[in-house]
């Protein structure tokens, strides 16, 4: 090394050449530090000259993916620079490039703040209008408060099985409802008579299985049978001979049938034929609603069940939908009515019930008819009078009759002229009494329930006919 230093040309090359180079070099790069510094603060005032247009779309393929409220948080970083190079130049220049970094992040920051004021201010007036329209539409709303909640609560009942069945254990009843636009099971459409028992099952069931013909114990037989749960079912009253290959339809249990109404069966629900063969036809299986239990009321009442006669050759039930029923051709019926009744002009007429009977489908003897017709007895001529009588299957029967005014007879000689007179005298006496709310002749036929009242001038009226019904008002069988 002494060697060298002792060289002439090295120490030359050491002490000068050596500084002037390190020197060139500093120069060198602080020049070019100098004019990347110069293009940096020529694009921010170009970015900062920059117009903001609120319908322009600026993307930042940096950060396309964040969030709002991440732009906000790499807006206040003052690490974020345009320039990837920055962080290599000396410290005294990167003071440059991070003041106009700032000025572009601030003029950012405050373009972004133009931005929400301006979406803020919308949004204000959007609340604005949105909590005015809310303001008139709790105004319009007020007055119909009731008919929202209830339009709310109805319920779409597609699909909704038709009917609910509710056996009445007090009364022996079942009500038929069907579902009103809530979906709730309140109108009734149809009240079926029936036998129930202490074993009869409570709750609420949904029926399963439906056959046309099923056994039932005691070897008996049951048409039309729903199942209702365990061992339990609607049928018919029980048939004593049959088979699954068919049932004996004049072998009804007539001690059975004519208990409906009453607390009688082993614990299933016996109905009549036909009310059964509706409930077979109308009533889904696996879909429709049972209730049994104790009700208060029946809002359709109690049927009354026609009784069937103990000493008929034929044991059919009258409802049974088949076309060899027997009983399909009969109807109610009278006897005792008068083919003809005659009478004076001016005279009462005459108990129109006095000796009529009337009967059911059955041959059960019913204790309400009606009758209906009109009879002016002071005005010749021939008045027809209609009997009627409906039992408990609906069927209705008519008789006919006729009543016949026949005029005074005019009488000839003094004595029979003054007799006349007389009895005109007397005839005009009774006029005037009979002017009175009720004559001796109305009063008189209305204590025998015969059907006939005068009206106006003894003129007999088809109103009063009709009030002259019998004793019972049940419109059914006998034996309810």
């Amino acid at each position: 090394m002494k060697k060298l230093w002792q060289n002439a040309n090295v120490r030359f090359v050491i002490c000068i050449i050596v500084p002037l180079l390190i020197f060139a070099i500093g120069v060198t790069a602080i020049n070019i530090h100098k004019s990347r510094a110069h293009r940096a603060a020529e694009n921010s005032e170009e970015t900062s000259s920059f117009a903001f247009d609120p319908d322009a779309i600026i993307v930042d393929p940096n950060a396309s993916s964040e969030t709002s409220s991440e732009k906000e948080e790499s807006s206040g970083n003052p690490s974020a620079t345009s320039d990837p190079d920055s962080s290599a130049l000396p410290s005294e220049e990167s003071s440059v490039t991070q003041e106009s970094s700032d000025k572009t992040d601030s003029e950012e920051t405050s373009e972004a703040s133009e931005e929400s004021g301006e979406e803020s201010s919308e949004d204000s007036s959007e609340e604005s209008s949105g909590e005015s329209s809310d303001s008139s539409g709790d105004s319009e709303s007020s007055g119909s408060d009731e008919s929202s909640e209830e339009s709310s609560s109805k319920v779409n009942t597609d699909g909704m099985t038709a009917y609910l069945l509710r056996v009445n254990k007090a009364t022996n009843v079942i009500t038929v409802f069907t579902f009103d636009e809530y979906g709730k099971y309140t109108i009734p459409v149809r009240a079926m008579i029936c036998s129930t028992g202490p074993n009869t099952p409570e709750g609420t069931f949904t029926m399963s299985y439906q056959a046309s013909i099923n056994e039932l114990i005691l070897d008996e037989w049951g048409m039309y049978v729903a199942h209702i749960t365990g061992d339990y079912l609607f049928h018919s009253v029980p048939y004593m001979i049959g088979s699954y290959g068919g049932i004996d339809h004049s072998s009804v249990n007539v001690y059975d049938y004519n208990n409906l109404g009453t607390s009688a069966s082993h614990g299933c629900v016996r109905v009549t034929c036909g009310d059964a063969y509706w409930i077979y036809l109308n009533c889904s299986a696996y879909e429709t609603l049972i209730e049994i239990g104790w009700y208060d009321s029946d809002p359709l009442g109690k049927p009354t069940a026609i009784k069937l006669p103990t000493d008929s050759a034929t044991n059919w039930d009258p409802t049974d939908p088949s076309s060899e029923n027997p009983w399909n051709d009969k109807k109610p019926y009278f006897t005792g009515v008068p083919e003809a009744i005659t009478i004076e002009q001016g005279s009462s007429l005459p108990d129109l019930k006095d000796g009529v009977t009337a009967y059911d489908t059955c041959y059960n003897e019913m204790y309400y008819f009606s009758i209906s017709g009109e009879v002016d007895v002071n005005t010749p001529g021939t008045y027809e009078i209609t009997y009627y009588a409906t039992d408990a299957l609906g069927r209705t029967g008519y008789a006919y009759t006729t009543v016949t005014v026949t005029p005074v007879e005019e009488s000839s000689g003094g004595e029979e002229s003054s007799e006349s007179s007389g009895s005109s005298g007397d005839s005009s006496e009774s006029s005037g009494e009979s002017s009175e709310p009720s004559g001796d002749s109305s009063g008189e036929s209305s204590e025998s329930g015969g059907g006939s009242g005068s009206s106006g001038e003894d003129s007999q009226t088809s109103e009063n006919l009709e009030d002259s019904g019998s004793e019972n008002s049940d419109g059914g069988g006998g034996g309810s």
